[in-house]
């Protein structure tokens, strides 16, 4: 799924920047490389979580040993107001 959304990414950058003008396409198209953008970095919160469970406190707590992979599924939401909430603050 990642790298499905990289390459998505990079060709819809490619055709982006190559564009000779800006009309709505080109922005409807930057707006897009923004949402997936948002959705690849929850992805790789979520891989992260998956690896190292716990990284996130603040947005859950995956200490419990009992947690099962279903229950870090059901947190996906709350990487991509993580994810989305970085990119509009810091971005």
């Amino acid at each position: 799924y990642c790298a499905y959304l990289l390459f998505a990414l990079f060709i819809l950058l490619k055709k982006i920047l190559g564009a000779p003008f800006i009309d709505t396409n080109v922005i409807f198209g930057a707006i897009t490389v923004y949402l997936l953008a948002g959705i690849l970095w929850a992805k790789f919160y979520f891989l992260v979580d998956i690896v190292h469970p716990g990284s996130f406190h603040g947005i859950h707590s995956l200490t419990d040993p009992l947690l099962k992979l279903s229950d870090a599924y059901e947190n996906q939401f709350d990487f991509l107001y993580f994810s989305f909430t970085t990119m509009t603050t810091l971005g």
